[in-house]
């Protein structure tokens, strides 16, 4: 027996991030939604910087000699980045998912030793309940988003919270309202659906008290 939903809702939050990656190991990996922004440190030295050459992945994003006017950016980074030549950090805004990817700065013609790997993912999808009473004391919610493999289920009914996609649930003697939050590391959504409150079988007329 299927159950109907009354009040399905959905909440979205968008918040453009500003985010200054600083590599303090190896590597770091940090994430933007796009339409972000993000700032890249490159690795401190002690000696006087003639030369730096930003790279995302294996490909230049932007370059300095010592005696260029100016920065020279290259492909998609020409009209979204900004080279300091004080600090030597790279800015880059607008942020989309085809800028994801390994970067790296070069100073004086040294290879780097330090490296952040940049995810840049859009924002989720509204979730869709669907809900299927199996028999008239359980039922079961699913909840489905669309998934880019960093995704995240959780339900929630204001006192307890369960992981996944899919949760089953007791009818009781009053109404439940149960929220499906779908997120991934920059941004979330959320519907809710309601299970009614179990109702027993009329009594058979025929049936002798």
């Amino acid at each position: 027996m299927a159950v109907g939903m009354e009040g399905i809702m959905l909440f979205q939050v968008f918040v453009p991030l500003l985010l200054i990656a600083t590599p303090s190991s190896s590597e770091k990996s940090p994430f933007v939604e796009s339409g972000g922004s993000i700032v890249l440190k490159a690795e401190e030295v002690t000696e006087k910087v003639t030369s730096i050459i930003w790279k995302h992945n294996k490909d230049k994003a932007a370059e300095w000699f010592e005696g260029d006017d100016a920065p020279n950016y290259y492909n998609k980074f020409k009209s979204v980045a900004t080279l300091d030549t004080q600090t030597w950090t790279l800015n880059i805004s607008n942020l989309q998912p085809h800028f994801s990817g390994t970067y790296s700065a070069e100073v004086n013609n040294k290879d780097p030793t330090q490296f952040v790997t940049l995810t840049v993912l859009g924002p989720v999808s509204k979730p869709a309940i669907t809900m299927d009473c199996i028999n008239d004391s359980n039922c079961t919610l699913t909840c489905k988003g669309k998934k880019d493999g960093l995704t995240t289920y959780t339900w929630a009914n204001g006192i307890e919270k369960w992981p996944g996609p899919e949760l089953t649930v007791e009818r009781i003697d009053h109404d439940v309202v149960y929220t499906c939050n779908f997120s991934n590391p920059v941004s979330w959504a959320s519907s809710q659906g309601t299970v009614k409150k179990y109702l027993p079988p009329p009594p058979d007329p025929g049936q002798k008290k």
